[in-house]
């Protein structure tokens, strides 16, 4: 009697095994359709020449371009607790020379990259990007890398009217209760 036992449990462990390989193997290649539509993850706002432009409407970028492990996550930490928000950070793959910090940018005069240069000590470069840009200022850290001033300002008035791109929050999904 216990060999019948015995096939009846070895056949069904194996039905059970084919079946949740089955289930797994449809759950793998499933789509990921989560029945959410997609937003816009940010919200365009033009700031007029004399508004303030404040560092919690910048979003910075930071790449490192020293040897220094962790300086581009350290950095952005130190920016965020200004209010900056925090972009992509990583090693750099610019093949600009850095020494402290170089502002990749098309518009020096940009009111929002004027108010993350204030924000380091040392010379603080400007150069045309040769990477590809994410919304926001992107920088690159040396490897004589100064620090950031303890007195920067984290809002300038808006020399020249700027576009900005302002993370939005969608609260309609939150559980209020």
């Amino acid at each position: 009697m216990s060999s019948v036992r015995e096939k009846l449990f070895l056949g069904a462990a194996g039905l059970t095994f084919v079946g949740a390989t089955a289930i797994g193997v449809n759950l793998l290649f499933a789509s990921a359709d989560t029945g959410v539509e997609e937003s816009e993850t940010c919200e365009t706002q033009v700031i007029p020449a004399g508004e303030p432009v404040q560092s919690s409407m910048v979003t910075v970028n930071i790449f490192n371009a020293s040897e220094a492990a962790g300086l581009a996550n350290r950095v952005r930490i130190n920016l965020e607790g200004k209010g900056f928000l925090g972009g992509r950070i990583g090693n750099s793959a610019s093949e600009i020379p850095v020494d402290n910090v170089t502002i990749l940018t098309n518009g020096q005069d940009d009111p929002t990259v004027q108010l993350v240069a204030q924000q380091f000590n040392g010379e603080v470069q400007f150069a045309e990007p040769d990477i590809t840009l994410d919304d926001g200022v992107t920088i690159l850290l040396g490897p004589n890398y100064q620090d950031l001033r303890g007195d920067a300002p984290t809002e300038i008035p808006a020399s020249q009217e700027t576009t900005v791109c302002v993370p939005t929050i969608d609260l309609s999904e939150v559980d209020q209760g």
